[in-house]
């Protein structure tokens, strides 16, 4: 297990190891004390947050044994054939132990029209012995005929102290000596994905500083502390604490009136594209519309972020 990367090593397997989808699976927990749990389930949701890794433990909850588990990438089996063979093995049920046999389709927008139909019975009436696991981060693009036949959870990114106090505990297993406010960085430029996070904090945990990691971390992800304020900004997942955050680790010479003008093209950007939160934009693109004369002085970045958040 040593050798592992840690998002291996720290993968949750049971639900109580699942972290920041207590609605999902505090609902998951209560399907489970039925005497036949469901057959289909459909996880949506951002990548790295908990999607596959929710449906290997149900998996396991249902004692599906290692020839039972069938993992299935959409994106690259995506046609009709390839589902027709499936299907003519789930017929039978699985060698050992158990006889469940329990199928994760990773990325199921992915699928084809054709292969959709050829799913609508065998998710609908399955044999005994079958469960499926959709998955995917596209929800608008799985069929409503499928949604009906599933029970479908919606794990949500995970908020960033919760992501911190998560990697706290795993630098402390590890017995990893990290600079202050390291982890913070690696939580915060994580997006809400734990997968994420915990890469982050193998590639942050030789920084020197805050500073360091986070411009570790930006050069790794192509994405500067200024893109990173512009895109919370705009999405709507700024609170003042992250905001802070990103604004304190701008690296040495970046200067306010440079993160005005980057904060303006994003959300002008995000306008253009027809986006569905104009009145967001508009107000971000109010504040930040006056030029900020002071070169060094990150301070009218605060006072934007705090009118906006206020």
């Amino acid at each position: 297990m040593g050798d592992l990367p840690l998002e291996l090593k720290y993968r949750p397997q049971q639900l109580d190891d699942v972290i920041g989808q207590a609605a999902v699976v505090r609902s998951l927990k209560e399907v489970f004390k039925r005497a036949a749990p469901p057959h289909a389930f459909l996880f949506t949701g951002p990548s790295g947050c908990g999607k596959t890794t929710l449906a290997r433990v149900l998996s396991t909850m249902l004692q599906t044994g290692k020839d039972g588990l069938i993992e299935i990438d959409a994106a690259s089996n995506s046609g009709i054939d390839a589902m027709r063979n499936l299907l003519q093995t789930l017929r039978y049920r699985a060698i050992g132990e158990s006889a469940t046999k329990f199928v994760i389709v990773d990325e199921c927008h992915a699928l084809s029209k054709a292969t959709w139909q050829s799913l609508l019975l065998p998710i609908e009436e399955p044999p005994a012995h079958v469960h499926w696991a959709l998955c995917t981060t596209e929800a608008h693009r799985v069929p409503k005929t499928i949604v009906t036949r599933c029970h479908t959870y919606q794990v949500r990114p995970v908020n960033a102290n919760v992501l911190g106090d998560y990697l706290d505990e795993v630098a402390a297993l590890e017995r990893w000596q990290l600079a202050d406010g390291v982890v913070q960085v690696c939580a915060r430029q994580a997006g809400g994905s734990v997968r994420q996070a915990l890469v982050n904090l193998s590639m942050g945990r030789a920084a020197k500083s805050r500073k360091d990691a986070a411009s570790l971390l930006a050069a790794a992800s192509d994405e500067s502390e200024a893109v990173q304020l512009a895109r919370m900004l705009a999405d709507g997942s700024a609170n003042w604490e992250r905001c802070r955050d990103c604004i304190r680790d701008l690296p040495d010479g970046e200067t306010a009136e440079g993160v005005r003008l980057v904060v303006l093209r994003y959300v002008q950007n995000a306008l253009l594209g027809d986006s569905k939160n104009t009145t967001r934009l508009l107000a971000v693109l109010e504040q930040f519309s006056t030029p900020f004369f002071q070169a060094e002085d990150k301070a009218p970045l605060l006072l934007a972020v705090g009118r906006l958040l206020t």
